[in-house]
């Protein structure tokens, strides 16, 4: 079978590069595509245009969609029957509803969505395009598994504490958006475990035996400690916990640190006490101590520092301060981004803020959820809220910044007297203290 790539090359902004070329994983998209594509037995891969006469058996996919091995392959053994060219779908669902918004899918009246691959069968020809937009469907089978994860609700504006999250590894998803590339990489840790789990069944069963404890919740974080995979040459201290992640080769993972549901890229190296949690790093990401990113992506080569961040996507070259971080939520009214000439709901699942490639963020940073910081931007707080001079300081004062200096705070009589005795002996108060 033969597997021809539809080029369309389109940009994904802000970034200017195409689907193909943006990280994806620890690699790029067509780097995984390859891969995938090896794995169902594509023994020719070729780029090709929409005019282009594809002659089946073969398989047609666009160059901005991504699917999983067990997506592909489910609809190939039903394609495979079928007399002309078919095309995938997915059925409306929990994943659907999460990961669709902004994907501007096809649907047909059964609510299903038509993705951009394409299966042409033994003596069918048509041009790629054609493949691609035929009006027969073949749903992959799926399946997903609901869980309850449990959630700030007051922060969040929503009524339950427990939001229903789904669990598959049968995935598809169009990168149109930088939003997309947040939720495929905090996605596909999730699929690779399953992939992994039931690739090596008996080895998969060995470490639940090994699990086994008094309770279900006590069992399933067991296996989650045993559910690892380390690369060459990677150190992990003694004293740091790891979780159903990926580990690449020639990491530090610190003492105390914590890596749950992750992918780390090669060269990684994550201080003490810092915590990284269904998100992928990719190669060479330096994550400090006490750092926090979640549901986060980081395309690698960057310094992600920050002490609290959620999905959020980190581009290369970036300095994120420990005290810079990013809105990830706007209770009652949504999170909103920029799509071409429009602001664009980012439906239930929300997103927080995109750095672009070299930015810097420092100190006293604060970007709203949705937003896009530009290329080689640098972000500092205002100086003038920041201590630089305390020559107004004295033992028991209250004060805060005014143009950068210590400045006594005169709230009530007692500070104000504090202040006025303090001004004789220490030299003249500035006007505002003696405001009262």
């Amino acid at each position: 079978m033969k597997a021809h790539v539809l080029r369309r090359r389109v940009p994904i902004a802000p970034f200017d590069r195409d689907a193909s070329a943006l990280p994806f994983l620890c690699g790029t998209l067509e780097e995984q595509r390859a891969t995938l594509l090896r794995q169902v037995r594509a023994s020719d891969i070729v780029d090709v245009g929409a005019d282009t006469v594809v002659d089946g058996p073969a398989l047609v996919i666009a160059d901005d969609v991504y699917v999983s091995r067990r997506a592909l392959r489910g609809f190939l053994a039903q394609a495979r029957m079928a007399t002309g060219p078919v095309r995938l779908c997915l059925p409306d669902s929990r994943f659907m509803e999460l990961f669709g918004p902004l994907q501007d899918l096809p649907t047909d009246d059964d609510g299903r969505f038509g993705f951009e691959i394409a299966y042409v069968p033994v003596g069918s020809q048509c041009t790629a395009a054609e493949a691609l937009a035929t009006d027969a469907w073949v749903e992959a089978p799926f399946r997903e598994i609901p869980f309850a994860a449990r959630i700030p609700h007051y922060i969040m504006g929503t009524e339950s504490a427990d939001w229903m999250l789904p669990l598959t590894s049968t995935a598809a998803m169009r990168i149109r958006h930088w939003v997309h590339l947040v939720r495929a990489g905090t996605l596909l840790p999730q699929v690779m475990l399953l992939d992994h789990v039931t690739f090596h069944p008996l080895r998969t069963l060995a470490k639940l035996m090994l699990s086994l404890r008094g309770n279900r919740t006590a069992t399933l974080e067991a296996l989650k400690g045993r559910l690892v995979t380390t690369g060459k040459n990677t150190f992990i201290h003694p004293a740091a916990t790891v979780e159903a992640s990926f580990i690449g080769d020639n990491v530090y993972v610190g003492p105390h640190a914590l890596v749950r549901q992750s992918v780390i890229g090669d060269g990684s190296y994550i201080e003490e006490r810092a915590h990284v949690a269904q998100s992928t790093l990719g190669p060479r990401t330096m994550v400090s101590k006490n750092s926090v990113l979640s549901a986060c992506v980081v395309f690698g080569d960057t310094d992600a520092c920050t002490r609290g961040m959620q999905l959020c996507l980190i581009a290369e070259r970036c300095g994120i301060t420990s005290f810079a971080y990013a809105l990830d939520t706007n209770p009652g009214r949504g999170v909103r981004v920029r799509d071409g000439d429009q602001l664009r709901d980012v439906g239930e699942l929300s997103v927080g803020a995109c750095f672009c490639e070299e930015v810097f963020a420092g100190a006293g940073v604060m970007v709203a959820a949705g937003r896009v910081v530009p290329k080689g931007v640098r972000l500092v707080g205002q100086p003038d809220t920041f201590f630089q001079s305390f020559d107004h300081a004295a033992p028991g004062l209250t004060g805060t910044a005014v143009n950068g200096r210590f400045t006594p705070l005169t709230t009530g009589p007692k500070t104000a007297t504090t202040t006025t005795t303090t001004s004789s002996t220490s030299g003249s108060a500035p006007s505002s203290a003696k405001a009262g």
